[in-house]
C-alpha cells in the first residue's frame, strides 16, 4: 500500500521476508541479520563484533577489511589486492609500496651524462625506467634518496659533481674539489628527502671537467630510494 496513506505503519513482507515501516513517503526496511540495504549512517553505542576470518566489505566487495589468524590479525584489501597488513606483534607491512635500488660496476665518464645504473636489484611497484636512468614517482608524497658512489681523481685539477635531479633540476650535490695529489679515491654517501609530484622523475647526473674521472675499481655505486608517505 501507500507508504503516504499509512504512514507510520509496519509491515511484514513475505516475498523479500523483511520488515518495514513507512516514513516520509516511503517503506524504509527493518535491520535483520539476513541481508538489509541501508541507505544511511550506521552507528552504534557499543562495538560492532564481525566474526574472526569474516570481511567488512564495500563497494563491489573487491575493497574490504579482513580478520585472519593470529599471526597476520588485519589485513587490507582494495580491488582484490592485498595493501596493507597489521601483524599480532605491531608489525605493520605494505607489499606494494614503492621502493627501488640500482648499482653499476665501475664504468669510466668521459663526458657530463646522466648515470647509467647497470643493475635493477629491486623495484617493488616498477617505478624505476632503466632505459631512461629515473626513478619516476606513481604517486604524490615525500621520498627517501640516498646515493652512493666512489670518485677516482687521476688528475689533480678538476671538480667532480654527482647530482641528483628532480625533473632535470638538481635538488642535492656532491662535490668533489680539486686536492692537487691526483689519483686519489673519493667516497660519496648521503641521503635526503624530497616532496614529489605524481610522475615527477629523480635520476642522478655526473659532470666533470677531468675527462678520466670514474667510479673507483671495484666498487659498485648504488641508488636508491622510497615513498616516505
Amino acid at each position: 500500500p501507500s507508504a503516504s496513506t499509512y504512514h507510520g505503519m509496519f509491515a511484514h513482507v513475505h516475498n523479500t521476508g523483511l520488515a518495514y515501516y513507512s516514513h516520509a513517503g516511503a517503506w524504509i526496511p527493518l535491520a535483520n541479520l539476513t541481508g538489509a540495504t541501508f541507505s544511511g549512517n550506521v552507528t552504534a553505542s557499543a562495538g560492532i563484533t564481525i566474526a574472526d576470518d569474516n570481511n567488512l566489505k564495500f563497494g563491489d566487495g573487491t575493497t574490504y577489511i579482513q580478520g585472519s589468524g593470529a599471526n597476520d590479525r588485519l589485513k587490507f584489501i582494495a580491488n582484490n589486492t592485498e595493501h596493507m597488513r597489521v601483524h599480532s606483534a605491531g608489525y605493520v607491512t605494505k607489499p606494494n609500496h614503492p621502493m627501488f635500488a640500482v648499482h653499476t660496476v665501475p664504468v669510466g665518464f668521459t663526458t657530463s651524462q646522466v648515470v647509467n645504473w647497470q643493475t635493477e636489484e629491486t623495484d617493488r611497484g616498477n617505478n624505476f625506467d632503466m632505459t631512461n636512468n629515473r626513478f619516476v614517482a606513481p604517486v604524490a608524497g615525500f621520498y627517501n634518496f640516498s646515493l652512493f658512489c666512489f670518485t677516482d681523481r687521476t688528475t689533480s685539477t678538476g671538480d667532480v659533481y654527482w647530482d641528483v635531479r628532480r625533473n632535470g633540476a638538481t635538488f642535492w650535490r656532491h662535490y668533489v674539489g680539486k686536492d692537487g695529489s691526483g689519483n686519489v679515491h673519493v667516497q660519496i654517501q648521503g641521503g635526503t628527502q624530497i616532496q614529489l609530484a605524481a610522475n615527477d622523475y629523480v635520476d642522478v647526473y655526473f659532470t666533470s671537467s677531468i675527462v678520466n674521472s670514474m667510479p673507483s675499481s671495484g666498487v659498485h655505486n648504488r641508488f636508491s630510494g622510497y615513498l616516505i608517505g
